[in-house]
C-alpha cells in the first residue's frame, strides 16, 4: 500500500515538473521569439529546398552551385515580389482617402435604409472601424519596416544556407547522440517527411493559388490585382481562416467601387478557386491527410500565432505535426497524442 503511494506521489511530482518545465521553455521561447522565428523559418525553407537540391546532385550537379543557384534564385524573385509590393502598397496608401469616402457614402445609404425598417445603425461608428489615420499609421510602418525585414531576410539566409550544408550529417549525428538511434530515427525521419511534403505541397499550392487570384482579378479589372495575389498566396499557409482573410479586402474594394454584382462574382471567383486548390488539389496531394483533427489544427494556428506571432499562424500545422509525432514516440505522450489525431487510425 506504501509503495503504491509513494509510486502515486512520485508520479504526480513528475507530471508537475513537467509542467513547470514547459511554462519556462514557453517563456524563453516568448522572450525570444524574433530569433526563435528566424531559425524556424531557416529550417523550414531549408526542408523545402533540400529536395531539389537533391534532385540537382543526383544529375551530377556539384553541392555547393546547387545550392548557391537555388538560394540565390529564391532572392532575386523575393526581391522582385518585394519591389511589386511596394510599389502595389504605394498606390493603395495613395488611393485610401478615395475609397474612404466612398465608404462612407455607403454607409450613409446603409444608415437611411436601416431608419426605414426601424433598425439602429450608425454610419459614422462603423466609419470609426476604417480610421485612415490608423490605417496611414499600420502601412507607412509597414513600408519602413522593409529595410529592417531585407537584413532579417539576409540573416534567414544564411541560416537556411549553412543548415543545407548540414542536413545531410545530422543523422550521423543523431546516431551518435540518440540512447536507442534503432527505435528513435525512424521516428525522426517520419517528423522530417511530413513536414517536408506539407511544406513543399502547400507552397506550391499557394503559388498556384496566388496566381489564379491574381490572373482573376486582372481579367475582372479589379485594382491592386497583384497586392491581393500575393495577399492569397501569403494567407493560404494559414489553415482554416486565411483563404477568407484573403478575399475580404478585395470584395470590399469590388463592391466600393463597383456594384454588389460585381462583388458577389469576385467572391465567387475566391469561392471557386480556394475550393478547387484547398479541398480537392490539396487535399488529393496530401494523400492521407496531416493526422490532425480539426479542432487541433485551429487551437494550434491560435497557439502559435499567441507564442511567435504572425509567423506562428504560418508554421502552426508542421509545428503541431513534429510535437505529435515526438508525442508517438513518446510512452507517456502517446495518448495525448491520440487525442491529437484525427481519429481514422482508431475507426
Amino acid at each position: 500500500m506504501q509503495k503504491e503511494q509513494l509510486a502515486t506521489k512520485e508520479s504526480a511530482s513528475q507530471v508537475l515538473f513537467i509542467i513547470a518545465m514547459l511554462f519556462v521553455i514557453l517563456a524563453g521561447i516568448k522572450a525570444a521569439g524574433e530569433i526563435v522565428v528566424m531559425i524556424l523559418l531557416a529550417a523550414f525553407f531549408a526542408v523545402i529546398i533540400y529536395p531539389i537540391v537533391a534532385l540537382l546532385q543526383k544529375a551530377k550537379v556539384p553541392r555547393v552551385i546547387a545550392i548557391s543557384g537555388i538560394v540565390l534564385l529564391i532572392i532575386f524573385v523575393f526581391l522582385a515580389i518585394i519591389t511589386m509590393l511596394a510599389s502595389s502598397l504605394n498606390d493603395f496608401i495613395r488611393a485610401y482617402p478615395e475609397y474612404a469616402q466612398l465608404l462612407n457614402e455607403k454607409l450613409k445609404q446603409l444608415e437611411t435604409l436601416a431608419l426605414k425598417h426601424d433598425i439602429h445603425f450608425s454610419a459614422d461608428e462603423a466609419m470609426n472601424l476604417f480610421d485612415p489615420s490608423s490605417f496611414f499609421s499600420i502601412a507607412t510602418g509597414f513600408l519602413s519596416k522593409l529595410s529592417g525585414t531585407m537584413s532579417r531576410v539576409l540573416l534567414i539566409t544564411m541560416l537556411c544556407v549553412f543548415m543545407l550544408f548540414e542536413i545531410r550529417l545530422i543523422p550521423i549525428k543523431l546516431n551518435q547522440i540518440l540512447q536507442f538511434p534503432e527505435q528513435s530515427m525512424p521516428h525522426f525521419q517520419r517528423a522530417v517527411n511530413a513536414v517536408s511534403k506539407y511544406l513543399f505541397i502547400k507552397t506550391v499550392v499557394s503559388i498556384i493559388t496566388g496566381m489564379l487570384i491574381w490572373a482573376f482579378l486582372s481579367y475582372m479589372e479589379i485594382r491592386f490585382a497583384f497586392l491581393w495575389g500575393v495577399l492569397a498566396f501569403a494567407l493560404n499557409f494559414i489553415p482554416s481562416i486565411g483563404s477568407i482573410l484573403a478575399a475580404i479586402f478585395p470584395v470590399i474594394q469590388t463592391l466600393l467601387l463597383g456594384d454588389f454584382y460585381d462583388a458577389f462574382i469576385v467572391a465567387l471567383g475566391y469561392l471557386v478557386v480556394n475550393i478547387i486548390m484547398g479541398n480537392i488539389i490539396d487535399t488529393r496531394l496530401m494523400g492521407k491527410g496531416l493526422g490532425l483533427s480539426t479542432l487541433m489544427v485551429f487551437a494550434s494556428l491560435l497557439f502559435w500565432g499567441w507564442l511567435l506571432g504572425p509567423i506562428g499562424m504560418f508554421l502552426s500545422v508542421p509545428l503541431t505535426i513534429i510535437i505529435k509525432i515526438a508525442l508517438e514516440n513518446n510512452h507517456y505522450g502517446r495518448k495525448i497524442a491520440i487525442m491529437m489525431g484525427d481519429g481514422k487510425s482508431l475507426t
